[in-house]
This record gives C-alpha cells, structure tokens and sequence, in this order.
C-alpha cells in the first residue's frame, strides 16, 4: 500500500496578492465612490484610499487568463472622472491604471503610455504594468520608488512579504479651518502693515526696514529695551506682497497634513511654538537686522507634518512628503545672509522652527499607538493653544504703544548728514536738508544758529526756526532728551531778550532756569544754557 502524496496548496494568482498588497499593506478599501463608478465597469477591480489628505483609485484589469482583456477608458474619460472627485481630499486626485499581463509588449506600452501626469490640477493619472512572464513591473510615473519596490518584492517573493497593518487614520474631510483662520489673521496683519506704513513702498506692496521696525519687527535693541511683544509681532509681518503669498501657500502645504492628522488644536499650539523657536534662534544668529515673517513657525509646521506624515499610508505618504519637501529642503538652504535684508531670508527663524517643529512632531509619534486615531495630549494642545492665541491679542496690544516712537524716527535725518558744528555747514546744505526733513528739529536748531553766527545776523529767520524746531512736539519728545528741547527753547529766549521781549524771553526761561529734573547726564549742557541767559538777564 503505497502513502498518498501531501496535497500542495496552489500559489495564488498575482490579483490575489496584489489585493493584500492595496487592503492590508496600503490601506486602500475595496470599490470606490459614486463619482468614480465607471471605473468599475472597466475594471476587474477596484480600490480607494480616502486618508482625508489623499484620494487614490486603483483600478485593476486582470488579463493573466485572457490577454485580449484590456483597460478601454482613454484619457479624457479618466480627466471628467478626476474632476467629478476633485471633492474627496485635500490633495489632487489621483487614479492609477493596473494592468496584469502574460507578457508585456510593445503595443501595451504604446497603449498605457499616454494615461500620465497632472491636466491643470485636475487629476494625477499613472499606468502600471505587470509582466506575470518576465516578472517584471513597468509604469510611467515618475518618483514613486516605495511602490516600485513593494510590487517588484511581491513578483519575486510573493509569500515572503509581511503586511504591517496601517495605522488609524481620521476619516474626517473637513475644510482646514484653523489654516484658513491662520491664514486670514496673516492678510489682516498685511492690511494693518500697509495703513500703517511709514516711508515709501519697495516692490510689491513693501515695506522698508523703519516701517517694519514700527510694526513689530524683531532686533536685539528692541528687545534688550523690553519689548518683549516683538518675538511674536514679527511672525505676524510680511516684507511685501510676494512674501505673504509664499508663507500662506507654505502653511496652507502644512495645514493639510497637521490639522488632518494632529487637529486644529496642534495646528495652532505649533504655529505657536515654531513662532518663538524661530524668533529666538533669529536672535542668536542675527546679530543685526530686522526678522520679520511668519516662516519660522510655518517651518515648526511643515516639519512636524513630514514626520507624522510617517501615519500615511502609501502611496499617499510618498506624494505628501514629496511636496513637502520642495518647501523644507530649499528653506534650510544656506542661501541667505544674516539678518533682513531685502530679498534675503532669515535662516535663523527657518532652522529653529524646523528643530522644534521635527523635535515635537518625533515625540508625538513615539507616543501615538498605531490603532488610536487622535494624535496624544489633546487637551494640553487645546490649553497651548489659547494661550498662545492669548499671547498673539497681548503681544499685538503692545504695537500701537511702541509705534510712534519709532515711527517718527523715520522723519528725522541720519546722523552722518548732519553737521558736528556749524562751521561743517552752509546755508544751501542746511536748506537742502530742511527740505527733505522738515520735521527734524536739529536742521531747525542748526538754521537758527546760522542765522545769528557772523555779523549780518537774521534775527527773524533764527525765530522762525527755534519756533519750528519746538511746533513737533511728538518729536521733541520721543526722539530726543529733554536736553535738545532746553537748548533750542534757551536760543529762542536768547533771540527775545535783543528784540525788546524780555518778558517773553523770560517766560521762556523760568523753567530752564528752575533746573528741575535734569538728568546728572545733561548737567554740564544745562549749566551752559543757564550761564547764556544770565547772560541776557533772564534769571536774575
């Protein structure tokens, strides 16, 4: 009696395995959406991944049996299929073409070849094929190696691959509001920069360095003075018009991931944080200039959403990270000069909010189970992210309080333009430079005292200019001691005294001649405007 030979189970057909490959290894579900069903009918096969961010149709025509089974569909037809589901996602549509083939020849590839690339955004469509003969796997899309490697270990070892089981996602497709809001407070911040701007424009709707200075620009003086409030300011404020419409596109990259996976809560909380990590190491690599913009905290952004991108399931992974890193890699770049200069970035902001933004976004990772779909620390995200929106209202509080200060700086002229002593300068360049800074009391001052040096005195010109550099009183009084105010106040005095009005004349002097409230600083200049109204009899 001879033994039965052992039965040996059949190896499965290659659309078996290429099933396991879309449902347990890809996460994808099988059939599709009411907007894709033509699909059906011209495949054997269908499969969708909806992760919230991406929308990818896999659609499977099994020609291992009968070659002569082919996908019928063209290119047009697949372009009003991807525009019917532009609804699912946040990312493009993308619908790929599986043919399984006896032998792949020359007319299949004539034929798949054309079913590629992106129609005015509509859809991204690929085709694939596989030689069951020659085990081999060809397709016309471009950059997707994990799939290339996946399906080609799936040819040669087919039993060997272990599909690890996806990690949850949300199923939700809302709209990424708290981007929109983001997004909304940057262009009112821009409104606000450009009612309020100071000095003329620079390019597209810019603004030049004493303008952002007075709107809450980040600089190490500033801050040594306390003005604590800019470390958060400046990633409200934009150079100009160009470098909004970057950083929005930017966050708006980075929203869909981050407020997809992590929630509204996270989005903010990272904005956040990225906001003060860019802020600070701007500080510690700038050592001049101005850091404004909001780049710092988009880069926390974007790189927490290319680490828990790692969530995705593939392909959708490979396409999310690849568009997030043609924003990351180049931002890193050593391509800018310290500080702000025009057209210049600030590496500085760049790298911090990339550090915190990766650092938090590895630990979040680290604690979030595969089978859980909300990211970790929830609530404390929601807390992190009132108070931050709480720090944004007080940090914004402070600018109108600052802003005059250093808004009226802009009126005044440099320092190198003006003389070291009248004998530096003539009537002509003094009048030049009234010209362009009428509201600069120090040109006035040095008019005045031009006008009294010499014999031919002009006694009523040098009235009219103490009487102009004393009329601002806004600038008088943030922009100089009171030290500038005493001198000028004590030439007019002077001038009264010699054209009979010395009761007016000392008016004027009482309260220089009090001496209350001088600065030990200013001492020395004030005993020798005392000592000139003596002079004149004006405080005896």
């Amino acid at each position: 009696m001879s033994a039965e030979a052992p039965l040996q189970t059949p190896a499965p057909r290659f659309a078996e395995t290429l099933e396991r490959y879309f449902v347990e290894g890809r996460g994808f579900s099988k059939g599709t959406v009411p907007e894709a069903q033509e699909l059906v009918g011209a495949c054997d096969a269908v499969y969708t991944l909806r992760d919230g961010v991406s929308f990818i149709v896999a659609c499977v025509v099994d020609a291992e049996k009968d070659a002569a089974n082919v996908f019928k569909l063209d290119r047009a037809a697949l372009l009003r299929i991807g525009e019917a589901c532009r609804g699912h996602g946040q990312l493009t549509p993308t619908i790929q073409i599986w043919e399984l083939r006896p032998s792949f020849t020359k007319s299949d590839k004539a034929r798949l070849s054309p079913l590629k690339g992106k129609a005015k955004l509509k859809l991204k469509l690929s085709a694939w094929a596989v030689d069951l003969s020659a085990r081999k796997l060809w397709t016309n899309e471009l950059g997707n190696a994990a799939a290339l490697h996946s399906v080609n270990l799936l040819l040669r070892q087919p039993q060997a691959v272990i599909f690890e089981e996806p990690a949850a996602l949300p199923q939700r497709e809302t709209q990424p509001w708290a981007t929109f809001g983001i997004m909304g407070v940057l262009v009112a911040a821009f409104v606000g920069q450009q009612l309020t701007r100071v000095g003329p424009m620079q390019g597209p709707l810019g603004l030049d360095v004493d303008a952002l200075a007075a709107q809450g620009g980040l600089f190490r003086a500033a801050l040594h003075d306390g003005e604590w409030y800019r470390l958060l300011t400046c990633a409200l404020l934009h150079v100009d018009a160009v470098h909004l419409l970057c950083n929005a596109a930017a966050l708006y990259m980075a929203g869909l991931v981050v407020e997809h996976l992590l929630g509204r809560a996270w989005m903010v909380t990272l904005f956040f944080v990225g906001a003060l990590a860019g802020s600070g190491m701007s500080l510690l690599m700038n050592a001049n200039g101005i850091s404004v913009g909001a780049s710092g905290a988009i880069m926390c952004q974007l790189a927490a959403a290319f680490v828990v991108s790692y969530r995705l399931h593939e392909p959708s992974r490979g396409g999310v990270q690849g568009q997030l890193m043609r924003i990351l890699v180049p931002s890193l770049l050593p391509i800018a000069t310290t500080g702000f200069e025009r057209g210049h970035v600030d590496l500085g902001a760049h790298l911090g909010g990339a550090i915190i933004g990766g650092t938090l976004g590895a630990v979040l990772m680290k604690r979030w189970p595969r089978s859980e779909v909300d990211a970790p620390w929830q609530k404390p995200a929601l807390i992190a992210a009132g108070i931050g929106v709480l720090a944004f209202v007080a940090a914004s509080i402070q600018v109108p309080r600052h802003y005059e200060t250093y808004a009226l700086s802009t009126v005044l002229a440099p320092q190198d333009e003006l003389p070291e002593k009248l004998a530096d300068t003539t009537p002509d360049k003094l009048d030049a430079l009234a010209k362009k800074y009428p509201r600069d009391p120090r040109v006035h001052f040095f008019r005045a005292l031009l006008a009294l040096a010499g014999d031919d005195q002009d006694v009523p010109l040098a009235e009219r200019e103490c009487r102009a550099a004393l009329a601002d009183d806004a600038v008088l009084k943030t922009q100089f001691s009171p030290m500038l105010e005493e001198r000028i106040t004590g030439l007019l005095a002077h001038v009264l005294a010699g054209t009979d009005r010395a009761d007016e004349a000392r008016k004027l002097a009482a309260p220089i001649c009090a001496g209350m409230g001088v600065a030990s600083s200013d001492r020395a200049q004030h005993d020798r405007v005392v000592e000139g109204l003596r002079d004149d009899h004006l405080c005896d």
